[in-house]
């Protein structure tokens, strides 16, 4: 949002469809400032690993554009492997 409205001021500004994503840095977790020190290691780890995962846009974490695929999506879903260990 910030790149769009900064395009605008600067008349710079492209309509159309932009689709963002963790490789693109627009999308991401917070570095949890305040509340990193109540979350368990394993669970930071497990973050990590789904954050490099998505991203490399491994497929099997690709979320669906289309809001009707999402139901099919989840109902497939199955975490990878990696994750789990």
């Amino acid at each position: 949002i910030y790149r769009a409205v900064e395009d605008i001021t600067k008349n710079n500004f492209k309509g159309g469809l932009h689709l963002v994503d963790f490789k693109d840095g627009f999308t991401g977790i917070s570095d949890m400032k305040y509340t990193k020190q109540y979350v368990p290691q394993e669970a930071l780890i497990l973050v990590e690993k789904a954050e490099e995962l998505m991203m490399n846009r491994d497929e099997r974490l690709l979320i669906p554009l289309d809001m009707m695929d999402v139901d099919e999506y989840l109902d497939g879903f199955k975490v990878p492997e990696e994750l789990l260990k």
